[in-house]
């Protein structure tokens, strides 16, 4: 496979990081059912879906084309039938990698289509080096940041989209909230907020990584909490116990810090600035 047969997309036009997103995770699955296919086909024979499905080992009219039902049975169901021909192309101590690997994919890809990130090219980026690093893992040779090279123009692209709304736009939105919500209102449903409800919030740019004994590290760095403040790590890890390692965490703006429950971003605890990495949350 080859990076010239993605199109061509102008990033530092609207929607543009978006829509090489969009390609992405679509391409990325796309290219794991190539191989489902092939090894089912041959397993199965031609008519391998419904089959599955006759033998309830797969949804009824199970929807092939799209990405998260893809990734949630691959990642999810460890008795998958479509996981036949990918196991074969892992090796035995990555198959957890692989498949963890793919759960964290299934929250990256909610949050891009709810749109929570910031539609720029550190998140693009960050989203080609993970699909990447999957596909190599089953023997795949697909590099999505050479694409996402190729397109970058000369100007940096690193607005969100949301920057490109006219301010007049902005402004009427802020007023209204200001307006709407009191510091109160926003306490008051911060401490009503349980772990796991759902979070619509935007997030912030940098993401995190649960460690071994419930550490925390920044993804792009590796750097840990526990370097920053090691007490405030210990009394955090209790809420990370349930939290397998090596699961993505994220950070709203207003300081919510959240994983990925069942096919939502959910809520864990409220970060103050003083407790988190320096100059990551203002």
């Amino acid at each position: 496979m080859t990076e010239t047969n993605l199109p061509r997309i102008t990033l530092d036009k609207p929607y543009g990081v978006f829509s090489a997103a969009m390609v992405i995770l679509l391409h990325f699955c796309d290219t794991l059912l190539n191989q489902i296919e092939g090894g089912l086909s041959d397993l199965y024979g031609e008519n391998w879906k419904r089959k599955l499905e006759d033998d309830d080992v797969l949804p009824k009219e199970f929807n092939f084309r799209d990405p998260q039902a893809v990734l949630k049975e691959l990642a999810r169901n460890g008795a998958s039938q479509l996981r036949f021909p990918l196991n074969s192309r892992i090796q035995r101590e990555k198959l957890a990698f692989f498949y963890d690997g793919l759960d964290d994919l299934l929250g990256e890809r909610n949050a891009w289509v709810h749109r929570q990130l910031a539609e720029n090219l550190e998140e693009l980026k960050d989203l080609a080096k993970t699909t990447s690093n999957l596909l190599t893992t089953c023997k795949l040779d697909f590099d999505y940041l050479t694409w996402i090279n190729e397109l970058m123009a000369t100007e940096v692209v690193n607005k969100p989209i949301n920057d490109l709304i006219p301010q007049i736009t902005n402004s009427v939105i802020q007023d209204d909230l200001e307006t709407e919500t009191s510091p109160n209102m926003e306490n008051d449903q911060e401490s009503e907020m349980q772990i796991g409800a759902p979070v619509s919030s935007r997030f912030l740019a940098h993401s995190y990584v649960v460690e071994i004994n419930g550490d925390v590290s920044d993804r792009n760095t590796g750097i840990k909490l526990s370097e920053f403040n090691s007490n405030y790590q210990s009394t955090l890890k209790v809420l990370l116990l349930n939290l397998k390692v090596g699961s993505r965490l994220r950070l709203t703006q207003e300081g919510q810090l959240c994983s990925f429950f069942e096919d939502q971003w959910g809520f864990l605890t409220k970060i103050n600035p003083t407790e988190w990495f320096p100059n990551h949350l203002k």
